[in-house]
């Protein structure tokens, strides 16, 4: 029994360029977390989350 798999080399360059960049974000955050303010306060994490905001009535 033969199998043959086809493949397109131009979905294989999209789902690279997704890890690659994924990877890449995911190192700097890796690297530069003790940097990164928002992460690492003395109160802990001191992200922004919420906005107020006036609603149309």
């Amino acid at each position: 029994m033969n199998i043959y798999w086809i493949v397109n080399a131009k979905k294989i360059k999209h789902i690279m360029l997704i890890v690659l960049v994924a990877f890449f974000t995911a190192s700097l955050l890796f690297v530069e977390r003790n940097q990164i303010s928002v992460f690492s306060t003395s109160d802990g994490p001191q992200a922004f989350y919420k906005a107020e905001i006036d609603k149309k009535k």
